[in-house]
């Protein structure tokens, strides 16, 4: 969920033992929250999470959250529904803290905005250099990407996004990335920008 780094290796164990060479935090889990993973016994995503709230600064909770979610390893409800608990409030909080807007739901307000402004109705979820793109215009070799914060805001999906870019780029397109905020609190201003892009391109 988080990058790998160097320092102490931290584990949870369910004794009070201290194994050399490692940093051991005690937990009461349950043993059927635990996953057996090849022949290592492992804490849930949850309760990795909830382990991580209490140990780690909250940006790097907040990137292992938003990267649990992209990997669908945890759902915003299971957070929702979590015992009380510290770590769980950090993570309660961080989670009414992130939009819930749909990418469904985001592709329809910006259809909406599209055919407010006028603007040609594009193409939807095409495959272009071996990447799915939310919205394109082939004639203009125009390309619209919209950045959901729950399938955006991790490390994994940012280096993604820039590889699809770059991919992009190089075959002579024009990407462009709109945020659901911008959607929603500056359609005017989306609106014009895409409206430029269509008409400078060939």
């Amino acid at each position: 969920m988080i990058p790998a780094h160097e320092g102490p290796i931290h584990v949870t164990t369910p004794t009070r033992s201290r194994p050399p060479g490692v940093r051991a935090h005690h937990t009461a889990l349950a043993i059927d929250s635990w996953r057996l993973q090849r022949v290592l016994l492992l804490t849930s995503p949850l309760a990795t999470l909830l382990g991580l709230a209490l140990t780690e600064p909250a940006a790097t909770t907040d990137q292992a959250l938003a990267e649990a979610q992209a990997q669908k390893l945890i759902t915003r409800a299971e957070i929702v529904a979590a015992p009380a608990t510290p770590g769980s409030r950090v993570l309660k909080d961080l989670v009414e803290a992130t939009p819930t807007v749909t990418r469904s739901t985001l592709e329809r307000r910006f259809l909406a905005l599209v055919r407010r402004a006028g603007l040609p109705r594009p193409q939807t979820n095409v495959r272009l250099a071996g990447f799915e793109v939310d919205a394109a215009w082939p004639q203009q070799q125009v390309a619209v990407e919209i950045d959901g914060y729950a399938f955006h805001h991790s490390r994994r999906a940012f280096e993604r996004d820039r590889r699809k870019d770059a991919a992009l780029d190089a075959l002579g397109w024009k990407p462009i990335r709109l945020t659901w905020k911008q959607i929603e609190d500056e359609p005017e201003a989306v609106a014009i920008r895409i409206a430029r892009a269509l008409g400078n391109r060939r």
